[in-house]
């Protein structure tokens, strides 16, 4: 809204409510969201500090917490914005919002990777596999475990991204509070599904790596998350 300010074209009364919302939530959600960030950035930290899975799990149902209420905040807004809007000034928010959002396009690695913040021991162990140089041995319980897990962990994190997908049009498409939130929840179960697993991959190469490996792991790891 504020960014195209020029194409929608609010007259006097629709600023006002507007600028009344932003002063009472702009501030709120802003904080929400760098929350997130921070927060999302510690549990990745936690995981190759080696917490528990109990403990792992419990700073993940927080960041959940957050989540949702970011999500529903901003479905009030959508809703007052509605309210506030001609039918032609909401069908250019949302066509100027689908253009920002790029959700036309096809799911790339970014959006896998936004799909969990939680680090991708595996993805690092292939790319490195020159550099941690597993035995035989450790190889084989490698292979094992992307046989079992890998297609799961992968199709998890590409629902995740099309639902998140869907739940942004859905909210475009002006589905009701309850419903969104709803869909949320759907996708929130899922979040947490990929993070129990990701974090029982950290156990399993915890378990299967030498100590030294291990460090080798982490500090690749977080060269490729950019958490330094």
């Amino acid at each position: 809204m504020k960014k195209e300010a020029g194409t929608i074209k609010l007259n006097d009364q629709q600023e006002a409510k507007v600028d009344e919302w932003r002063q009472e939530h702009h501030t709120k959600a802003t904080e929400l969201a760098a929350d997130i960030v921070a927060a999302e950035h510690t549990l990745a930290e936690a995981s190759m500090d080696g917490t528990n899975l109990e403990n792992m799990m419990k700073k993940f149902d927080e960041i959940a917490v957050m989540r949702r209420t970011l999500a529903e905040l901003k479905t009030k807004c959508r809703d007052l914005l509605q309210t506030i809007l001609t039918s032609e000034q909401w069908t250019q928010l949302v066509t100027l919002q689908k253009s920002a959002m790029g959700l036309n396009q096809q799911a790339n690695m970014k959006n896998m990777m936004h799909a969990h913040p939680m680090p991708n021991y595996m993805a690092i162990m292939k790319k490195e596999a020159g550099t941690i140089k597993l035995n035989d041995q450790q190889e084989a319980k490698v292979d094992e475990w992307r046989q079992e897990h890998h297609t799961k962990a992968t199709e998890l994190a590409a629902d995740i991204v099309a639902a998140e997908h869907t739940l942004a049009e859905a909210s475009m498409d002006g589905t009701n509070l309850e419903n969104m939130m709803k869909k949320f929840d759907e996708i929130a179960v899922m979040r947490r599904t990929l993070a129990e697993l990701k974090t029982k991959c950290r156990d399993l190469l915890q378990n299967i790596l030498t100590s030294e490996q291990w460090t080798q792991l982490v500090t690749l790891q977080k060269s490729a998350m950019r958490l330094n």
